[in-house]
């Protein structure tokens, strides 16, 4: 059951009459059995492990809270149990093969000529999501952020809400728990906040993702035979397309809760208009991010470290960050790239202030833009690997870009289809800029627009889904 499609408007619909009609104390319980319909609709082989890993980490978090005041070693021995369980199935299910194969690769360098038999999983849809809001609960249980939750509706609810569970955000227990157990009342106004997001959502994914990915398929599909000018219009073309796909996801999930009173954690802040790379990961999978940093991040030290360690710590989170992506070396890569931007940009932003007129010069606007397009090439430049994921032919669309891109690009199947995506394109860069600008309103902001203005923009937005929208199978996300 996609978010792009009329069969989940149709249980958002039943879910959100039956929903604000059920008794307070049945709310919640009607919400758990529909995030369960919801997954099992997708995928319901894996049910079991998704209660499994909900059941086992309530269970922890219950004995962390009954002894953390007793006992802190013992709670602590509980949080480990909790986690080791938790990343053990996540990396049985999505990292087993990955590590297999790479231990056969290299042992084959050596001339051992040995193949291991293993069986083939598949990948447990949203287990990366998830498990990572399991364990975010024991963990802020053990740090006193949260109090022991002592019903499992509300637990289970929060690890399995629907709006969540295959790409995120990725919540806390803090934002959350506290919010199912607060009485909700139907609003008009939460309804219509949350359609205009989730119409806004659908226009991201539907007429710009969807369109863009026709056209990044065809050119890398065939990159031996295209030329460099074609290659980097497909590069910067899937670099709208990843963005407007995991955001256009982000913002129906967002906007489904909201018509139904929650409010979940932005995940998104317009990250192409970021001037460095360590503010565009403020701005993007902001849940993610922050998750890495509070959870990883900060118990390794942080910057409170030597430099070296410091180093280490900031290497340890981008290359962790790229294989929570998924199980290749390519993904690693991408997070490794990252790293380097982002040790490259404090060393040579820490050299640059010294001197003296620094200050004055950065803060011209001509400068500003500049780093903006420069953090949106290196940003570009990394997501090659991780579309491509082949080394060879990642490493050879990027050759081809930096020594074949005199000519125009290609057009690709159809000139007119290409032309019309491009416009699309445009209109929506117009529309972000005018978010960016603090016009147009941008994650339940207001606007500056009158109201007439506001309603003729989602009008059109609708017009635009219904004539140039394009349904693909999936979320590039569902796949991380």
């Amino acid at each position: 059951m996609l978010f792009n499609t009329s069969e989940y408007f149709f249980f958002l619909t039943i879910v959100l009459i039956s929903y604000f009609l059920s008794p307070e104390k049945y709310k919640n319980i009607f919400l758990l059995a529909a995030s369960y319909f919801f997954y099992f609709r997708l995928k319901w082989e894996f049910g079991g492990l998704l209660l499994t890993i909900t059941i086992i980490n309530y269970i922890c978090g219950r004995k962390i809270g009954s002894l953390i005041e007793i006992s802190k070693s013992l709670a602590k021995k509980w949080l480990i149990f909790s986690i080791a369980f938790s990343l053990g199935v996540l990396a049985y299910f999505k990292y087993a093969g990955f590590f297999v194969d790479s231990a056969i690769e290299l042992l084959n360098l050596f001339g051992a000529n040995i193949s291991i038999p293993f069986l083939r999983i598949m990948l447990p849809v949203g287990i990366s999501f998830y498990t990572f809001q399991a364990i975010n609960y024991s963990i802020d249980v053990y740090r006193g952020k949260q109090t022991v939750e002592t019903k499992f509706i509300n637990y289970a609810l929060f690890v399995s809400f629907f709006p969540t569970i295959l790409s995120g955000p990725i919540e806390r227990s803090t934002n959350m728990l506290k919010q199912f157990a607060a009485k909700k009342n139907f609003s008009y106004e939460n309804l219509l906040a949350g359609a205009k997001l989730i119409i806004w959502g659908l226009f991201k994914k539907m007429v710009i993702a969807d369109r863009l990915s026709s056209y990044v398929d065809w050119a890398y599909g065939s990159s031996n035979i295209q030329s460099g000018s074609t290659l980097l219009l497909a590069s910067v073309f899937y670099t709208f397309q990843i963005y407007c796909d995991f955001s256009g996801y982000t913002d129906i999930a967002t906007g489904s809760a909201r018509m139904m009173g929650f409010n979940l954690m932005q995940n998104f802040n317009l990250p192409y208009f970021s001037d460095s790379i360590k503010k565009f990961w403020k701005k993007w999978h902001i849940s993610l991010t922050s998750w890495f940093t509070e959870y990883v991040y900060f118990p390794l030290g942080g910057n409170r470290v030597s430099k070296s360690r410091w180093i280490f710590n900031i290497a340890t989170i981008f290359l962790l960050s790229g294989l929570w992506h998924g199980a290749a070396w390519s993904f690693i890569v991408w997070g490794a790239l990252h790293a380097l931007y982002y040790l490259a940009e404090y060393y040579i932003n820490s050299g640059l202030k010294k001197i003296g007129w620094y200050a004055v010069f950065s803060s011209s606007a001509f400068v500003k833009y500049f780093r903006i397009l420069l953090c949106f090439f290196l940003v570009n430049l990394a997501w090659i690997p991780f579309r491509v994921t082949d080394f060879g032919q990642a490493f050879y669309i990027v050759r081809k870009i930096f020594t074949d891109s005199s000519g125009m690009p290609s057009v690709g199947g159809s000139s007119a289809i290409t032309l019309l995506t491009v416009l699309l394109l445009f209109f929506f860069i117009f529309v972000e800029i005018l978010q960016y600008k603090g016009y147009a309103s941008h994650y339940f902001s207001e606007s500056k627009f009158p109201v007439w203005v506001r309603t003729l923009f989602y009008a059109l937005l609708v017009i635009f889904v219904a004539l140039f929208g394009v349904t693909s199978s999936q979320f590039v996300y569902f796949q991380f």
